[in-house]
């Protein structure tokens, strides 16, 4: 029996030594410690364009076994402050023994701005083709580019038959988490031959125009043409005139091209009216409306909204 607890005795003495040994040969030299990750400054402007080898200029990783690890720093992700252009970036490196260490550090896109739309024509369509409403826009992203595929279109008042305004809501998000939002007012009006023959349907270069707050704002500088049945008049900012236009053919004889009537009729532009809440002292978004009445007392009308940034 003494023998046994002395065996025993024998072997727990030497399991503790080879735990012992073990530990300090072997656990006590296994590398855990990450990279210590160092940041010049901590408030750094750059443009979108910049590069990820831009984005870490400054920053720095060292490790306790490996040295200089710097060349192993990574951008793990990209997140945006909201309502800023400021960006939070967390950085991540690694030694050779595979440990981790992460750093966030903030910097500022200097020319970001959050996604805009665009409407390829005007904000008025026929009852009943609502459905290709959506199809009217684009989103694009000083980013990722065009980013059309993401936007959402939500009605908040109105009937999808009725006639007259009605009120909806654009929405996209990008990459990066940034969500544009933008209140629309579209009209739905009945289609007759009447229509088609004698109101005056006025476009503008852009239907949504996004500004800077503080910058001159002008809405004559947006308008293109007036088109009254199949007559196309061209606006001339230089003197500021509607020239009625003619299709007539290209001088190399391939298609035809637009190109102004002689003695045509022109339209003054003091003939358009407009109606504006636009205060480019003030973000927010605005609206412009454009009318103009026709000899044949048709007025026709089209919307701008304004985006003051």
């Amino acid at each position: 029996m003494k023998l046994v607890r002395w065996l025993v005795f024998v072997a727990a003495i030497g399991t503790t030594a080879l735990f012992i040994v073990f530990w300090e040969f072997w656990v006590k030299k296994q590398d855990t410690t990450g990279p210590v990750i160092t940041c010049e400054e901590e408030d750094y402007s750059v443009s979108i364009d910049a590069t990820e080898k831009k984005l870490l200029d400054g920053v720095e990783a060292w490790d306790e076994e490996d040295g200089d690890v710097t060349d192993s720093l990574l951008i793990e992700k990209k997140e945006i402050i909201p309502d800023t252009k400021d960006f939070i970036l967390t950085c991540v490196a690694m030694d050779s023994s595979n440990n981790v260490s992460k750093y966030e550090r903030t910097i500022t896109y200097e020319d970001y701005h959050s996604p805009h739309f665009q409407a390829e024509q005007p904000l008025r369509f026929v009852i009943g083709d609502e459905g290709s409403l959506l199809n009217n826009f684009k989103a694009e992203d000083c980013v990722e580019g065009d980013i059309t595929n993401r936007i959402k279109l939500e009605r908040t008042s109105g009937s999808s038959n009725g006639e007259g305004i009605q009120t909806y809501e654009l929405s996209v998000t990008n990459s990066l988490g940034d969500a544009a939002t933008l209140p629309i007012s579209v009209e739905f009006y009945t289609d007759t031959y009447e229509n088609r023959l004698y109101y005056p349907n006025i476009y503008l270069t852009d239907y949504i125009y996004y500004i800077k707050k503080d910058e001159k704002f002008s809405a004559r500088n947006l308008l293109k043409e007036i088109q009254i049945g199949a007559t196309i008049y061209e606006y001339d900012k230089d003197d500021k005139k509607f020239y009625e236009m003619e299709e007539v053919e290209k001088e190399d004889g391939e298609g035809t091209e637009l190109k102004k009537k002689k003695k045509g009729k022109e339209i003054p532009v003091k003939d358009i009216e407009y109606k504006s809440d636009v205060d480019t002292s003030k973000k927010g978004v605005y609206t412009v409306e454009y009318s103009y009445q026709g000899e044949n007392e048709r007025l026709g009308t089209t919307q701008l909204i304004v985006v003051v940034e």
